[in-house]
């Protein structure tokens, strides 16, 4: 019984140190615990007292100081309405008013890589990706021509919009007697070719895509009719065959069309037509509401720093070879005049403006080298975006400091419509080179959403971009932009 009784002792003395070791045990954990918990906050307010003092540092060295943090371990919240920094638990204050990542002032930078920017005093952070506002943006209606700045408008993701606003074509509504259309329908294009200066393949490579054939009074008028000849000419203005096109391209006609013909193309642009005119337009003087020299332009044609969403040439490329005495033009006054090509002796060599409710594109040799490809790809344009609506916008883009590479590119736009016919026909932007479609058909939406385009192979520091919207016809439509911007990703940075 006394042997029983020790084992049943010693048992219990087992089982009771057991319990005691737990309890210790578990009493250390606890106390490990607290004192990981501890050292994290610690470490979660140290990163958030350094993110603090980096911006004030930043903001108090003034417009353009910047600062980078590597190795920011957790991520991290900035409340700017609030003015606070949140790194899980810990929180400290934001010592400046505007802060912002570029399109809102609340916004989570991920961990890794933090840059701090003073950008006329206003702070911008961000991370291995860089998103950047625009720093000009403009709408405008096909419809009036009128450029309307919304800069403001689209640099933040605030519920505030840009208005692009446009009219659908309605059902009865005529050029002429041709309908204008969005899709589908025809506009009829007149291309008046006495002078014959442009080869055939030249030819093609403008008007290929439409099928056009020289006019036959036997069919009448087509979707797109070269009149060749005097007798198609007189056939043209005494028919009154014009009032059936909603395009004309007149390529160095000299002194075919007299003064009375002139004026009756000049009332049938300002009532809402295109025109394209080449070379030799008679003789030099007032044309159109601009300067017209038949014989003052000496080359090369330099192209200039231009925007149109249709006639697009790339910056810097040179026409014409040394031809002198060609067709130039000079603006008269004229507002929306825009200088695409100068030549050497500073006339213009291709230049557009509007004209009443009208659009004028001067090229002083149509048939020259690209050129023709160009002008095709503007009638196509015209032809697809008529009663739409666009907005422009460029961008300076922001580099992260010591950065090895750009590792990707990406377009976002926010956007809403009064009407689901409404949609992104498409986006284009460029760089240093020609305008490039990155996004088509984008739906559109009565709330807001989101679409983002990548941009590969961007080079550069400025980005333009074009974003044009499009309908089916019939009542007023309007898409609403709330914000735009290009988020550019680096790899691996150096300290």
């Amino acid at each position: 019984m006394k042997k029983g009784q020790a084992t049943l002792e010693a048992l219990i003395a087992v089982i009771l140190a057991i319990a005691a070791f737990a309890f210790i045990t578990s009493l250390s954990y606890e106390k490990q615990l607290e004192t990981t918990d501890t050292e994290a906050f610690l470490a979660k307010k140290d990163l958030c007292l350094k993110v603090s003092n980096n911006i004030n540092g930043v903001f108090t060295s003034g417009d353009g100081a910047v600062s980078k943090i590597k190795n920011t371990y957790y991520d991290v919240f900035f409340d700017g309405p609030g003015r606070e920094i949140f790194v899980g638990d810990a929180r400290c204050s934001i010592p400046v008013d505007k802060i912002t990542n570029g399109i809102n002032s609340t916004f989570t930078i991920p961990k890794g890589v933090m840059q701090v920017e003073n950008k006329d005093n206003v702070v911008y952070v961000s991370s291995n990706c860089i998103i950047n506002a625009p720093e000009y943006a403009e709408v405008g209606t096909l419809n009036t021509s009128a450029k309307k700045i919304v800069t403001s408008l689209v640099k933040e993701d605030d519920d505030k919009y840009a208005e692009v606003g446009f009219i659908g074509i309605p059902g009865d509504e005529k050029v002429g007697n041709s309908d204008f259309y969005s899709g589908g329908n025809e506009v009829k294009i007149a291309y008046l070719r006495l002078g014959n200066h442009c080869t055939e393949s030249e030819l093609i490579a403008l008007l290929g895509e439409y099928s056009c054939d020289n006019y036959d009074e036997n069919i009448g008028t087509t979707k797109c009719d070269i009149f060749f000849n005097s007798d198609s000419i007189d056939d043209f203005f005494e028919d009154k065959l014009y009032e059936d096109y909603g395009i004309y391209i007149v390529e160095d006609v000299q002194n075919a069309i007299d003064s009375g013909e002139v004026e009756i193309l000049s009332e049938e642009v300002m009532g809402g037509k295109w025109m394209f005119f080449s070379g030799r337009f008679g003789s030099s003087g007032l044309k159109f509401n601009i300067s017209y020299f038949d014989d003052k332009g000496n080359a090369p044609a330099t192209v200039q720093n231009y925007t149109n969403q249709f006639f697009q040439l790339q910056e810097g490329s040179q026409y014409y070879g040394t031809k002198k005495k060609m067709a130039a033009t000079q603006n008269n006054s004229i507002g929306s005049y825009v200088t695409i090509a100068k030549f050497v002796n500073d006339f213009d060599a291709m230049s557009t403006w509007d004209y009443g409710d009208g659009f004028i594109f001067f090229v002083s040799d149509i048939c020259e080298e690209d050129i023709a490809e160009a002008l095709r790809l503007a009638l196509e344009n015209i032809i697809g975006l008529r009663g739409s609506g666009w907005i422009y916008s460029s961008f300076i883009l922001t580099p992260l400091l010591n950065a090895l590479s750009v590792e990707s590119a990406e377009f976002s736009i926010n956007h809403k419509v009064n009407d689901t016919s409404v949609y992104i026909a498409n986006i284009t932007y460029r760089d240093v080179g020609s305008w490039i479609e990155i996004c088509t058909n984008l739906t559109g939406s009565l709330t807001e959403k989101t679409n983002t385009c990548s941009i590969n192979n961007m080079v550069g520091n400025k980005v333009e971009t074009i974003v044009s919207f499009d309908s089916t016809p019939n009542d007023f439509k309007e898409a609403f932009v709330d914000v735009e911007s290009i988020r550019v990703c680096y790899n691996d940075t150096i300290s």
